[in-house]
This record gives C-alpha cells, sequence and structure tokens, in this order.
C-alpha cells in the first residue's frame, strides 16, 4: 500500500484545505521567502494537486518586474500529483519533505548538483526508473526512494547516512554498493529488494538493523565486515542466502535473523552456535533434555529456545554477557535458572510462559527487567536476588507469577529497599533477607532459622506461618 509510510504527511495535510501561494508563473506557483528568493509550493489542495507531465524548475522567475532567485522546492510540492518528469535547476538547494510523493506517473527525475539531503519520502510511491544522486548529497532521509522501480542506483560515497526503508519495496533493484562513510544500515533499508542480488557492505559499517535485508530473494551471498558488532532481528530472514561470512567478533545477533533461508536451513539440527553466539535450537527437541551453553559463548539469540517445551533444565556459563527477548518463552518444563553475573537486563518477554520454572538466580549485575520477563512463571517458588539495589521493573514483568507466595530472597539488611513504595518488588508479600550467602551454601544440614511473612527473623516462632531456611533449603512451615 503506498500510503504506509506517510500517514504523518497524510494527517498533517488534511489539517488544512488549501495551500497559499504568493503567485504563479507559466503554471507553477511560487511563495516568496525573503526579498531575493522563492520557493516552489503546491498549486492547490492535497487531494486534487494539478500538476502534471514534464515540469522544468527554473533559475529564477519574474513576477511583477521583480527577479527572484529559485532556491527551494517547499515539502509536498508535488506530492499527489500527475507530473511524470522533473528537472531541476542547480541554484535550488533544498527540497522538502514528501515534495513528489505519490506521484506514480513520475519515471524520471534530475536533481540539482548542491542539494545535500534527499529528504524523508521525497518519491515515495514513485515509478522512478533512474536517478541520479548527486555528489553534494550527505543523507538520505527514510522511505526516500520507497517503491520506486530502478534497477540500479549509484550512491556517491559523500553519502554518510541511509534513512530506515529508502530502498524499501525496490523490486527491480539489482545491486547496490553501500558508500564507505556509512555505518548502520538501518531498519528495512533494503527490505522486500526481491531482485537484488549484489550487495557491497563497506568496513565502516557497525550495526545492521532489523529486517534490513529481509525478502530479498535474489541475494544469494553477503559478506560482513569486521567492525559489524550486532545484526538486527530478521536481518536477512527470507532472503536467498546460502553463504554468509560473519565478522569474528560479532556480539549480537537478533532474533529469526537467517530464519527460512538456505544458509539455515541447512545447518543440522540441535543447538545452533553461529561463532560466540547461541543462534537458536533447530529442529525438535529430545524429551527431559537438558542443555549446557558451551563455555566462551557471548551472547544468546532472541528466541533461541523459544516454545521448546521439552527444555528441563539449562546451564549458562559466565561468558554470556546478553539473552535476547523470548529466549526461552514458553519453555513450560524448565524447572530452574541461573542467570550469569555480567547479564545487565533481562529482556522482554525472556522467560514468560515458563509455568514450570521453580526457582531463578538473579546475579547483582542486573539493573534492569524489560515488559514481562518473567511473567505468566505460575510456579514460581523463590528468586535469589543478589543486587543490593533493586532493578528496575517495567509493566508487567511478574503478571501472573504467584508474587503473593513465591519468596524473594534478596541481600542482608537490604528489605526495606525492597519494601519501599517505589521499588517494583514490594508486591511480593515474603521477601527474607539471606540471598547473599546463598552461592557459599552446600549443604542442607545446620540449624534452621525462621522468618515472618515480612522477612524479619523470628527467635522462637510459634503458631503461625513462617518461612524456614535451612542451609539451601527454604520453605513455608505451619507451626
Amino acid at each position: 500500500m503506498k500510503l504506509k509510510s506517510l500517514v504523518a504527511s497524510i494527517m498533517c495535510c488534511m489539517a488544512a484545505t488549501a495551500f497559499a501561494q504568493d503567485f504563479e508563473v507559466n503554471g507553477i506557483y511560487y511563495n516568496i521567502i525573503s526579498d531575493s528568493e522563492v520557493e516552489v509550493t503546491k498549486n492547490s489542495d492535497w487531494f486534487s494537486n494539478e500538476y502534471a507531465g514534464d515540469i522544468v524548475i527554473p533559475e529564477t522567475v519574474t513576477y511583477f518586474n521583480k527577479t527572484y532567485n529559485v532556491t527551494k522546492i517547499a515539502g509536498q510540492a508535488f506530492m499527489h500529483s500527475g507530473i511524470t518528469s522533473i528537472t531541476i535547476d542547480n541554484n535550488v538547494k533544498e527540497i522538502g519533505e514528501s515534495a513528489f510523493a505519490l506521484s506514480t506517473n513520475l519515471t524520471t527525475a534530475k536533481l540539482p548538483d548542491g542539494i545535500q539531503s534527499i529528504s524523508n519520502e521525497m518519491f515515495h510511491g514513485c515509478s522512478l526508473t533512474a536517478i541520479h544522486i548527486p555528489e553534494s548529497v550527505t543523507q538520505i532521509g527514510y522511505s526516500a526512494f520507497f517503491e520506486c522501480d530502478f534497477e540500479e542506483v549509484n550512491i556517491p560515497n559523500s553519502v554518510t547516512k541511509i534513512g530506515f526503508s529508502a530502498f524499501d519495496c525496490c523490486h527491480n533493484l539489482t545491486s547496490i554498493n553501500i558508500p564507505c562513510g556509512v555505518t548502520i544500515i538501518e531498519y528495512r533499508t533494503f527490505y522486500n529488494c526481491s531482485s537484488l542480488a549484489s550487495v557491497t557492505i563497506p568496513e565502516s559499517v557497525t550495526e545492521i538493523q532489523d529486517e534490513a535485508f529481509s525478502f530479498c530473494k535474489n541475494l544469494t551471498s553477503i559478506y560482513i565486515p569486521e567492525k559489524v558488532s550486532n545484526i538486527g532481528n530478521r536481518a536477512f530472514q527470507s532472503s536467498g542466502l546460502a553463504s554468509v561470512t560473519l565478522p569474528a567478533n560479532l556480539s549480537e545477533i537478533g532474533s529469526y535473523t537467517f530464519h527460512n533461508t538456505p544458509f539455515y536451513n541447512n545447518l543440522p539440527d540441535g543447538t545452533v552456535y553461529l561463532g560466540k553466539i547461541l543462534y537458536s535450537y533447530k529442529g525438535e527437541m529430545p524429551e527431559n533434555a537438558s542443555i549446557s551453553i558451551k563455555e566462551g559463548t557471548f551472547s544468546i539469540s532472541g528466541n533461541a529456545f523459544y516454545n521448546c517445551i521439552n527444555l528441563t533444565a539449562v546451564n549458562i556459563p559466565n561468558t554470556v554477557k546478553n539473552i535476547g527477548m523470548y529466549a526461552f518463552a514458553g519453555c513450560s518444563n524448565l524447572k530452574s535458572v541461573e542467570i550469569p553475573n555480567g547479564i545487565t537486563v533481562l529482556d522482554e518477554c525472556v522467560f514468560s510462559g515458563c509455568s514450570s520454572l521453580k526457582t531463578i538466580t538473579i546475579p547483582e549485575s542486573v539493573t534492569s527487567f524489560n515488559w514481562r520477563a518473567m511473567a505468566n512463571c505460575s510456579a514460581l517458588e523463590h528468586i535469589y536476588n543478589h543486587a543490593k539495589t533493586p532493578a528496575y521493573c517495567s509493566e508487567g514483568v511478574f503478571e501472573n507469577t504467584p508474587v503473593e507466595t513465591c519468596v524473594l530472597h534478596v541481600p542482608t539488611g537490604c528489605i526495606d529497599a525492597y519494601r519501599a513504595e517505589e521499588s517494583n518488588w514490594n508486591q511480593f508479600k515474603i521477601i527474607v533477607d539471606d540471598a547473599a550467602g546463598i552461592e557459599d551454601v552446600t549443604t542442607a544440614d545446620g540449624p534452621a532459622e525462621y522468618f515472618d511473612l515480612q522477612g524479619r527473623k523470628v527467635t522462637d516462632p510459634s503458631n503461625g506461618i513462617f518461612i524456614k531456611k535451612q542451609g539451601n533449603s527454604t520453605e513455608k512451615v505451619l507451626l
């Protein structure tokens, strides 16, 4: 749908029923923007732009014996018009957002040599079969060429930024050389470029964002340079990739990045490692599976074990510093988990739906719990939290998790911090300050200690419900 990324523009346009113009010469409308300059503007309201055919923007225009320099084309000036070609004099230095968007008959455009930016949605939904981007351009805005028809485009090395969806759905585009000054390939930059067969990614690139090359069916191989540390969710999903060269120091691969590609489909079933990253579990997991993630693994990708209902135990080494969203979501038979020290965030829904999870150990390094990180952990009995400062919890972290009965173990002297009104942890009814020594306990033997349901130590418990701690065993008892 050609209106896909123009909602904001359309709403702004609909707020006014007409565009003001100061004067018209040879069928082109102008606004005076200074004593010596004018901009080209729209000739009517948004729904009935009357511009059509071949348009030439002159260097100057004379009105009432006064000559003005034409230096700008206003945003949306030719939006939704019937123009077929546009030639713009080099005197023009600025072209506004969506200037030619949704002009579906526009096939050719000559841009001025001095322009510095291809603005957001400039040619969105046009039928451009060719475009020359001047050497003066330093950035290409978001959705600038969305759904254009050209087969090739030369992006000059002066360009250092290409906005999200800039070439989204350019179905005829066959090859692209990304300039050496670009550092980020943004969200959906080349999404669904179904004819794209050749891509050169420069060594300057450090990040490839979500869905950047998804559904590029003719893209069969890719070299990802050494500086790239992060490849986003679904970045190459459903592409034609059969050969992938990954950098040695890649630290994170998002969810489903290579799913539904020949490259992934040809990998053997089981735990899939891509370099130092545990990317996914492929195929059907055997019943009562226990997995020890190999030492040296740096990251676990999002959705890596999603809905692996046969997973009952997992050992995560301390080398792991990142666990992606939904990584263990729906692992309904997972019984316990210990998060390695060094993890700082429990990401979105990472353990959501682990309905058999009884214990989880949180290291002091964790400072944030993202949305629904531990929602629907309905069997949870103990959280061993080693952080002296309560971690931030976003919305729904413990939704449908039994905070009334689950025992929250915190470091000695930290109960008040966890019970504080501003703490997201005060919803737990049973908080005891015994988490600090848990790692030193090796046996369930030894004297028993008792706590009331508010976590206060009781020396002579009787006639009530108490928390009994003995060694590494903690349980509620009725005396």
